[in-house]
């Protein structure tokens, strides 16, 4: 499949858990991070857990979800409101962290920031 058929794939089947709560008004916002590895070393598995730490432990980050398959990578955060998401990119270790990614581990990357409206649970 291309690219961008996985990631409706990954996220058709596995987005329907969102802890969003079930109230009129009420929204999340979801953080889609989609990336080709130019290389991929201890170093950046190591940054990639602790960047995680970071966002769920200081930041508020309700979840986050993270696949590879080959060189592609796609990892999906979800906060409560854009400031958060906002002090979490301004953060001096994930600022430093996206230096590495844009000189040393990716090739191209892009970022996606939405409000999640609606999610149906889902079993089966």
């Amino acid at each position: 499949l291309p690219f961008d058929e996985k990631l409706f794939y990954f996220i058709s089947t596995y987005c329907t858990s969102c802890r969003v709560e079930d109230e009129i008004g009420k929204f999340m916002y979801a953080v889609i991070f989609k990336a080709k590895l130019a290389q991929s070393d201890d170093a950046y598995f190591q940054t990639a857990k602790r960047l995680r730490e970071l966002a769920i432990g200081k930041y508020g980050c309700l979840e986050f979800v993270s696949m590879m398959e080959g060189d592609e990578e796609i990892a999906i955060s979800y906060w409560e409101n854009e400031t958060q998401i906002m002090n979490w990119k301004n953060d001096p270790e994930h600022i430093k962290a996206q230096e590495k990614g844009r000189t040393r581990w990716y090739e191209s990357y892009n970022v996606e920031v939405c409000k999640v409206e609606r999610s149906y649970p889902g079993s089966g």
